[in-house]
């Protein structure tokens, strides 16, 4: 999605005094000031004007077009609003520089606990205000407006008491994909009792069928909003197809944040000591498992890397007994059974296509380690896979393998807060 400059603007409803800036967020309908704009004396790029806003500055929206209007480009649409700036000056800003507050019911359930409520940050954001806002024109493709797909940026929004604004895009759709929301909280990982801010997003560019999902975490600093870490969390097979363990588990306690995950990687770069024979390098990926962690660092303001990354063996059991292990998988030549009490070692996934009552079908297979050091494949859903938060999605997985990967789906969160977070809310609205 583009990001673009843009003011948060409020759009006000009728009131009969003069509040400080938090007041009237709460009183108010509302967007916020993220960039540089410009006011202009009306409607229209024709007029020169000089007197210019910077990012966080709040606005009274008195009125707007009925109609959008090109941008200079000529490749978006966007009313165009009359406001009133905080110096009393009043004229136009163009609305692809404003994000104006969504209607209450509009907002979403996950982050309605938050909107027009009190919050106490630090920096100068002691006293604040959380709100959501959005953007909102269309791509201009076609001269019938209702033709042009919907150009949408939903922000996350927090003002303190000064009417200074910072704001996280949390949502965005186009022509070129969308963007949505899967996680948002206030959890305070430094131990300072002033949260930093966890979301979750997920994301389907137009031309991919990967979900691309990231998890970020912003803390207040020297007046405005970081981002102290980010992480994607997509996994794949190969390029554009989903992996079988679909995404990193990410699990955040206190001040420490650990990963873990299946690394499904082309057999050549496998890592570990384990060898293993090589058949069809589009059909087969070796397996490891990956785990590392992070530490908040007080100095640096960040979360640093606490352990390193360690790559080891993948560990599973048989899920009844005598399970055939075969020596190659075309399962011409049984080796021996496996039994539930054996620990395995899972080496390589393999996956053929066959045809079945007249249906393309998926067989999944193993190569797998015994403890004698004897080594075949043996079916994958007869596979019951150990120590990892990803067991349960990986025989999900192999229970029922979909033809193409991009299919599978898991109801799996793969984000775990362990310790109770702390909101520090200061009064509810």
């Amino acid at each position: 999605m583009n990001m673009r400059i843009f003011v948060i603007c409020l759009l006000v409803f009728a009131f009969g005094k003069e509040c400080m800036a938090s007041d009237l967020v709460l009183r108010t309908k509302v967007a916020s000031a993220l960039g540089r704009v410009v006011l202009f004396p009306d409607s229209s790029y024709l007029k020169p004007s000089s007197l210019t806003f910077e990012e966080g500055t709040l606005f009274k929206i008195l009125g707007e077009t009925a109609l959008d209007h090109e941008d200079d480009a000529q490749n978006q649409k966007f009313k165009w609003y009359k406001v009133e700036a905080p110096n009393g000056k009043s004229g136009w800003v163009f609305g692809d520089g404003l994000a104006v507050i969504l209607p209450d019911k509009q907002v979403p359930d996950m982050l309605r606990p938050y909107h027009k409520h009190r919050f106490a940050f630090n920096n100068g954001f002691e006293q604040s205000i959380i709100w959501v806002g959005a953007l909102e024109g269309r791509d201009n493709f076609h001269k019938q407006d209702l033709l042009n797909p919907v150009y949408n940026e939903q922000y996350i929004i927090i003002t303190n008491e000064q009417g200074r604004s910072v704001h996280i895009q949390y949502a965005a759709q186009s022509a070129r994909g969308s963007d949505r929301l899967r996680h948002f909280q206030l959890y305070d990982l430094s131990g300072d009792d002033v949260p930093e801010l966890i979301v979750q997003l997920s994301g389907q560019p137009v031309g991919s069928q990967v979900e691309n999902r990231n998890l970020s975490i912003f803390a207040f600093q020297a007046g405005t909003l970081e981002n102290v870490f980010n992480e994607r969390m997509t996994l794949t097979y190969q390029h554009n197809q989903a992996s079988p363990a679909l995404f990193k588990s990410i699990e955040i306690d206190g001040d420490l944040l650990r990963v873990e995950y299946i690394d499904y990687v082309p057999c050549g770069q496998y890592s570990l000591s384990h060898r293993c024979d090589s058949h069809d390098d589009k059909k087969e990926r070796c397996l490891e498992f990956v785990t590392y962690t992070y530490l908040w660092d007080d100095r640096s303001r960040q979360l640093a890397p606490f352990y390193k990354e360690n790559r080891s063996v993948v560990r599973a059991a048989a899920k009844r007994a005598n399970v055939p292990l075969w020596s190659t998988p075309s399962q011409k030549r049984q080796l021996t059974s496996v039994g539930p009490n054996q620990p395995l070692k899972v080496i390589k996934h393999f996956e053929k296509f066959v045809l079945k009552r007249g249906q393309k079908t998926v067989e999944n297979l193993c190569y797998v380690k015994l403890p004698d050091g004897t080594s075949g494949y043996l079916p994958a859903q007869l596979l019951q896979f150990h120590h990892s938060e990803h067991a349960k999605v990986l025989e999900g997985y192999y229970q029922n393998p979909p033809i193409s990967k991009n299919d599978w789906t898991s109801d799996k969160p793969f984000l775990k807060i362990v310790s109770k977070a702390r909101s520090s809310a200061v009064n509810g609205h």
